[in-house]
């Protein structure tokens, strides 16, 4: 199967099982893509929606070496609407960023930023991205004053934005204990404490061959 093919079939499966509901406590106008529930106690399996599909992989490829966790964690915290009081803490940014890496090694076969991820106890951890924001403690961070927009490609940004689609509405202890039923976390709590690209790729793309076999 070629590269094409191949990515054509990952996209394709994330299509298989999305729906649309509305699951939103505060807007019940408001409807959340999200996968069928699997058998994890309290929580459903999420996927990207096939809008995510490369259009150009060599265009992003060549631009992955500008991206850092900190662009990914930029990004995210410019969605939170500070007006309504609905900022990001630290542990919750985490976890998207975590997300976000995790899907895109799946759907692109490239990680989206080269910062290692760590196992900590209350789940997967960017240190390099943890220490910038740690004197906020648990509260939420700010919304960046500027990002430069330009350095994210349109499959990123269509990325992330599904990835905060989906999880942002979830609280980060939530989100933590999301983490603590994955592989890429429990292998690595209990081993040298890196979550590896190659154990990101492993267990999102089993998720997603498991929807194909299903």
């Amino acid at each position: 199967m070629t590269n094409k093919n191949k990515q054509d079939s990952t996209t394709a499966s994330f299509n298989k099982k999305v729906e649309t509901v509305s699951i939103s406590p505060f807007d019940t106008s408001s409807p959340k893509r999200i996968l069928k529930p699997d058998k994890r106690e309290g929580f459903g399996s999420f996927a990207i929606s096939p809008t995510l599909a490369a259009k150009d992989i060599e265009q992003i490829q060549s631009q992955q070496h500008k991206i850092t966790c900190q662009d990914i964690g930029k990004y995210f915290l410019s969605l939170s609407d500070e007006d309504a009081g609905d900022l990001i803490s630290n542990l919750k940014l985490q976890k998207l960023v975590y997300y976000a890496q995790g899907f895109h090694l799946a759907i692109f076969d490239q990680p989206l930023f080269q910062e290692r991820i760590e196992a900590w106890l209350h789940g997967p951890v960017i240190p390099d991205l943890y220490h910038a924001y740690k004197n906020h403690g648990k509260e939420g961070i700010p919304v960046p004053k500027y990002i430069d927009f330009s350095i994210y490609s349109e499959d990123v940004k269509n990325l992330l934005n599904e990835v905060y689609s989906v999880y942002g509405q979830f609280s980060a202890w939530k989100l933590r204990n999301m983490t603590h039923s994955e592989n890429p976390w429990k292998d690595a709590i209990n081993s040298n404490r890196v979550i590896s690209n190659s154990s990101l790729k492993k267990y999102f793309l089993s998720q997603i061959e498991d929807d194909e076999v299903q």
